[in-house]
């Protein structure tokens, strides 16, 4: 286990919240339904399809932690669950928000820090299945990983499965500089670095020359830092997968060391 259990400045969610109008055009390439399909028949092998069997009378309720602009919650309603959305930004939650205002799949949202979830009034359920899309792990550094899988144990009902996933590259990513064109004769610049100070991978943003505040994190923990964090707070890995996108098909198959990128399921007990 990483041994750099010290606190570093997290300021991701205030970037996702300033920059949640320009997220969805950088971030929403990504094909929803087939990563949904490949996590639920994880999910069924994982334990789920027990789950189901037993509870054939009930809806299964489902939460999505970090849930975004509601991206991936539409394909788990069409799976049958109960859908709920947390995320800490409420300029994000509007916007997934207002992708279901038509929607005939009944979606419930909740504004709330997964790091300090308080007397949120999230804390009043329980949930059989928790998701938490798009590198989630790596939002946070080590000391404030033992508070999410603690909170996330507290919304999760005995026996719910969480799977979510994370990066384990073999290299640190490298320094590097994009400009993307966004249309309306606006360019977005997006600088990428190693922050050392930090001890995290950093990209900072501008829209036409003009700094955005605060910058995107993201921290690196190795497969045995997250075995004990979840075990601390009563999950026990159930799986660990290595996955792969190529040609927007994902493709989950059994860990190996050299995986750059996993999708773990947890199994509250």
């Amino acid at each position: 286990m990483e041994n750099n259990f010290i606190s570093f400045k997290n300021e991701n969610d205030r970037f996702f919240d300033i920059f949640s109008s320009y997220y969805e055009q950088f971030y929403g390439n990504i094909a929803v339904n087939k990563i949904v399909d490949a996590w639920f028949d994880a999910l069924l092998e994982a334990g789920l399809k027990k789950k189901l069997s037993e509870s054939s009378q009930d809806t299964l309720q489902l939460l999505d932690v970090g849930c975004g602009p509601g991206w991936y919650m539409n394909a788990w309603s069409e799976k049958g669950f109960m859908v709920y959305g947390l995320d800490s930004s409420s300029n994000m939650i509007a916007l997934a928000r207002n992708k279901f205002q038509n929607s005939n799949h009944p979606v419930s949202f909740f504004t709330a820090d997964i790091r300090n979830i308080g007397a949120s009034i999230i804390t009043q359920y329980k949930f059989d299945v928790i998701t938490s899309h798009f590198n989630f792990l790596n939002l946070f550094p080590a000391n404030e990983l033992q508070s999410v899988f603690h909170n996330i144990a507290l919304l999760a009902k005995r026996g719910c499965f969480w799977i979510t996933d994370c990066s384990l590259p073999k290299y640190l990513p490298h320094s590097h500089q994009e400009n993307y064109d966004i249309g309306n004769n606006k360019i977005l610049t997006r600088k990428g670095f190693w922050n050392k100070s930090l001890n995290c991978f950093e990209y900072t943003w501008k829209l036409d020359g003009e700094e955005i505040k605060h910058g995107e994190r993201y921290w690196f923990h190795s497969l045995i830092t997250y075995r004990s964090l979840s075990a601390e707070a009563g999950w026990e890995l159930k799986k660990c997968y290595r996955s792969q996108i190529t040609n927007r098909e994902l493709t989950l198959s059994p860990f190996s060391d050299d995986a750059e990128h996993i999708v773990i399921i947890f199994e509250k007990v």
